[in-house]
């Protein structure tokens, strides 16, 4: 959609061209939390009434919303503020917060051997002395592309 250009009258409705027909979005941006397009309705057919987009996304503005303040309550400190912090230091704040113990057991399961796998138990070198140590020992701040490969 390189050619959305913004409706005049319109804070957050765009218009393109898609397969030589003009369509609409509406640009929805919450609390940095969500930042998306609505470009189709629930049955998957793209907007080409600007009206029809403005009460579906005045309805999925609200919706989501309240998730994105449901995340935010729940929301973890950015990472900048555990620059100094190592990894496994982070996955601790991460079992304490509610967003995430709030999870299906499939999903924690999922994130436990990510972690465990690929966090906890991973050998690597760490940088400038290349002396062995685990991945989840290495501070944020440290960590480089090639820690990361």
């Amino acid at each position: 959609m390189e050619n959305k250009k913004k409706v005049d009258g319109y804070k957050n409705i765009y218009s393109y061209t898609f397969e030589n027909k003009q369509y609409y979005l509406y640009r929805l941006k919450i609390y940095n939390i969500i930042d998306t397009e609505i470009v189709k309705d629930k049955k998957g057919n793209r907007f080409t009434n600007i009206d029809k987009l403005v009460i579906y996304g005045s309805k999925e503005k609200d919706r989501l919303k309240r998730e994105a303040e449901l995340k935010k309550k729940g929301t973890l400190p950015l990472p900048t503020e555990y620059s100094n912090k190592t990894l496994n230091e982070f996955w601790e704040e991460c079992q304490k917060d509610d967003y995430i113990a709030k999870k299906a057991p499939s999903t924690m399961k999922k994130y436990e051997s990510v972690y465990r796998n690929h966090i906890k138990d991973y050998e690597v070198k760490k940088p400038f002395s290349n002396e062995k140590t685990t991945f989840g020992n290495l501070v944020f701040a440290e960590i480089t592309v090639s820690d990361i490969e």
